[in-house]
């Protein structure tokens, strides 16, 4: 079970400068709305994980050049672009 103090305490410490990732939810609005959100992500999570499941948009993933030969497709690799929350509810 996650609790909120450990939702909370993640959330505080995103880096805010960071851009938007996928779901498009800036990680400044994160870190400031943290005590806002809590009750709602931390439900989120815990029934996420009873329920053994994540949201489709979180396992997004984007093909990116390994170097900058970019003529060779042996230089691509799959780079996995994860939003905030979903990182925070690695953590």
């Amino acid at each position: 079970t996650i609790t909120e103090e450990q939702v909370r305490s993640k959330l505080l410490s995103i880096d805010p400068f960071k851009l938007a990732k996928p779901n498009n939810i800036h990680p400044m609005v994160l870190k400031e709305k943290a005590f806002e959100i809590t009750p709602i992500l931390t439900n989120f999570f815990n029934k996420s994980i009873q329920a053994g499941t994540i949201p489709s948009h979180w396992k997004l993933a984007h093909i990116n050049p390994n170097t900058n030969n970019k003529e060779s497709p042996a230089n691509y690799r799959p780079i996995s672009i994860t939003c905030e929350t979903c990182k925070v509810s690695e953590k």
